[in-house]
């Protein structure tokens, strides 16, 4: 019995564990399938390598395949990158930015025609912009990419002048301006012969001046800069490729009035008893307390790379303004533009007894590039075009 009962012993241990093992095995193989294996984390191939599994694509929002798109646009691998902006386009349905990527990538791989079309298609969603003032530079864009594709109309770049046209449409400042007077009074101010005028500000002093030229036009027009800056002045330059001198002159006139009524509200904003006279004030009169140069006293000793330099800390905004602004091609414009119009003065009609002539403004003008910007190069390039004939 005691031999028995250990064979019985050993019998029923081996069964006892074979039933643990096979229940535990159990247990894995359904842990398993309900908790399936993480396998480590491994960095994604370059774009133009990578592949998701099968299912994976169909889970990816909007967002992170336009970032996908951006990565491989940054990468060079613009199939990729097409895939991908137009996945983006897929999931979301509609999707302006990604319309305005897949055109620059038109871009890049040079083919203006198409570049156009997708960003005219990216303007008509343009309401569904995250942020709505890049429907400017949407429109900025096509007007450039406009300037490659053939003029439909008898004038040159007629395309690129029609989408300027269309963002000054939608200046309310400039439309009121059109429904008014039009352009017309800028041009009568500027050409106004010198004469001795009461100049009186709401509520502030009167004075006597001869004021004339840019002067004359920023006392009577003040606007500052918006959105449409930049369409007067590439029309300007698109009107003297057509030779439309008169339109060239007060586009780049209208111009030059927003940036330097900017400049007159950002001096009145640190001083405000000041009345704007005349661009002396800025620019020439250094005893004036806006005189936005370098005080001579700190010339030898301070200058913009030095420890608190005084002008600059005070002035210094306005300057990178004027230059990010292209004043000083602007300025070069309406000097062109005068000169057209002192061409065809010369060979048709000589202006009535109270205007200036377009020689007399045009001095006045090449004085003021000079004076504000005496590095600038469209002094020289003016210098040089003035010794030849360059009026077709």
């Amino acid at each position: 019995m005691k031999l028995l009962g250990q064979k019985f012993s050993i019998h029923f241990l081996s069964v006892l564990t074979f039933l643990l093992c096979a229940s535990a095995l159990s247990a894995q193989n359904e842990s398993s399938s309900r908790h399936p294996v993480q396998k480590p984390f491994s960095a994604p191939l370059p774009p133009e390598t990578f592949t998701y599994p099968d299912a994976e694509p169909h889970v990816l929002p909007s967002w992170v395949e336009f970032g996908r798109g951006e990565m491989a646009v940054q990468e060079k691998h613009y199939g990729q990158a097409v895939n991908d902006f137009r996945k983006a386009i897929e999931r979301k349905g509609i999707y302006p930015e990604a319309e305005w990527k897949l055109a620059e990538v038109a871009g890049i791989n040079g083919d203006p025609l198409v570049e156009a079309q997708l960003l005219r298609h990216s303007l008509s969603e343009a309401g569904l912009l995250s942020v709505p003032d890049d429907k400017w530079a949407i429109l900025y864009t096509l007007a450039k990419v406009e300037e490659q594709l053939p003029s439909p109309g008898l004038e040159k770049k007629s395309l690129a002048m029609d989408t300027y046209r269309e963002i000054l449409s939608q200046d309310p400042d400039y439309e009121a301006l059109e429904a008014g007077t039009g352009l017309g009074g800028y041009d009568a101010a500027f050409f106004t012969k010198p004469g001795r005028f009461v100049y009186q500000s709401t509520g502030k002093e009167s004075f006597t001046s001869q004021l004339t030229g840019l002067n004359r036009v920023l006392y009577l027009y003040h606007h500052p800069v918006d959105f449409s800056l930049k369409a007067h002045q590439e029309l300007a330059k698109l009107y003297l490729e057509n030779h439309a001198w008169d339109q060239a002159e007060v586009h780049a006139l209208y111009a030059l009035t927003a940036i330097f009524s900017t400049v007159i509200d950002a001096v009145q904003a640190q001083q405000p008893d000041y009345v704007f006279h005349s661009l002396n004030d800025f620019f020439r009169n250094r005893n004036s307390p806006v005189f936005l140069g370098i005080d001579p006293s700190l010339q030898s000793h301070r200058g913009p790379g030095s420890a608190n330099p005084g002008w600059m800390s005070r002035w210094q905004d306005i300057w990178d303004f004027l230059k990010r602004s292209k004043t000083d091609e602007t300025l070069a414009t309406l000097d062109f533009a005068l000169r057209g119009i002192e061409k065809r003065d010369s060979l048709f009609t000589p202006p009535p007894d109270n205007r200036r002539t377009a020689r007399q403004a045009q001095a006045e003008v090449l004085g003021w590039l000079h004076l504000i910007f005496p590095k600038s190069p469209w002094n020289a390039i003016l210098r040089h075009e003035a010794q030849r004939t360059w009026i077709n």
